[in-house]
């Protein structure tokens, strides 16, 4: 499909989204766990009791006791937040890559229709999970030390690059984390990964509470974004391909591994 070029939308609540309609259609629910709870036995012990073998195995491969236990407490809430949509044991989920390589349902559970991304950054994992049409999410620790301009370079477009120069220090380093989420997000959601150049696409957040999109070889009228910080030392973005439809969000936390209130949750 032909590039539209920027496209200007309206806001939403306190998210800077993207969207054409007034009335939401859809839901994306974010589920999000503490990372650093896998510190704890209890909390170990009941994210490898969902997981396969195999996804045990490859946590224990990591040769850091903190990624170890990110990767367990990451893989055990991706299972816990997909149970909270359909009636499936977290066990029994079974996991595929698609065309292009992104992780999707395998077997009998992918009838329910689930679409999920999942990301993790210091202290904090989260999973994004909708119905019906594909997402991307990505999560990122903004107490990180890095020079905005220096990495804006390698990874944003001119336009992009001077609107940061723009800014004084502290907006400029949160003005970086919000756009760069939202490409990762994005890049997420086509499955492509950094196949496709992050300098090919283009976000504007010039105007408060709106988001401007330039995707390469897609109709941006048919995603929408979102970004918005989470606590006081996070921020996190989502795409979705939904068309018109002006999904609703609901961002909820869980405790990794809890397999107990998965019941009570399914929407």
């Amino acid at each position: 499909m032909p590039t539209t070029g920027l496209r200007f939308v309206a806001p939403r609540s306190s998210w800077r989204v993207s969207s054409t309609q007034s009335a939401p259609e859809g839901r994306i629910d974010v589920w999000l766990s503490k990372t650093d709870s896998g510190r704890r036995p209890d909390v170990r012990g009941r994210c490898r009791g969902i997981l396969l073998e195999e996804e045990l195995e490859v946590c224990s491969s990591f040769h850091q006791e903190a990624d170890r236990n990110l990767a367990l407490v990451a893989r055990a809430h991706l299972r816990q937040s997909l149970s909270r949509h359909a009636p499936v044991d977290p066990r029994a989920w079974r996991f595929s890559k698609g065309l292009e390589g992104k992780p999707e349902i395998a077997g009998a559970e992918a009838a329910h229709g689930l679409e999920f991304n999942l990301s993790h950054t210091r202290a904090l994992v989260a999973c994004a999970v909708a119905r019906g049409f594909p997402i991307g999410v990505d999560v990122e620790d903004t107490a990180r030390e890095l020079d905005p301009l220096e990495l804006a370079t390698r990874v944003f477009t001119p336009a992009e690059s001077q609107a940061l120069r723009a800014l004084p220090p502290g907006p400029r380093k949160r003005r970086f984390f919000e756009l760069w989420t939202l490409k990762e997000a994005w890049l997420k959601a086509c499955g492509a990964g950094f196949s496709i150049d992050p300098r090919s696409l283009e976000f504007d957040l010039s105007q408060a509470g709106r988001v401007h999109a330039r995707l390469p070889g897609e109709d941006s009228s048919q995603w929408w974004f979102a970004v918005r910080p989470i606590g006081v030392g996070h921020v996190l973005a989502l795409a979705a391909r939904c068309g018109p439809k002006v999904p609703r969000v609901r961002i909820r936390h869980s405790v990794p591994g809890d397999i107990d209130c998965y019941s009570q949750d399914r929407a």
